[in-house]
């Protein structure tokens, strides 16, 4: 395990059924690959995208298309 990321913020989705999209800094010496691993903390699905040695950005969906995100906080784990 690299890092150990408990109780990141999120921002409430926007309509029903949008993503919200957290990104996260701050982090030093990622390797070029690693995994990160997600608890959205709610009903809804999640992916990784932007990945740099400093940090990536987590977007959730909302797992129903009538359902709002709301704001709140996830886990993320990044294993390298």
């Amino acid at each position: 395990m690299i890092a150990n990321l408990p109780s990141q913020a999120n921002a409430a989705g926007g309509s029903a059924g949008a993503s919200v999209s957290t990104t996260i800094t701050g982090l030093a010496g990622l390797p070029a690959k690693y995994s990160v691993l997600v608890n959205p903390g709610q009903d809804a699905s999640w992916y990784v995208t932007n990945k740099t040695s400093t940090g990536f950005t987590v977007v959730m969906t909302p797992n129903a298309a009538a359902n709002t995100l709301a704001a709140g906080t996830f886990d993320a784990v990044v294993i390298g």
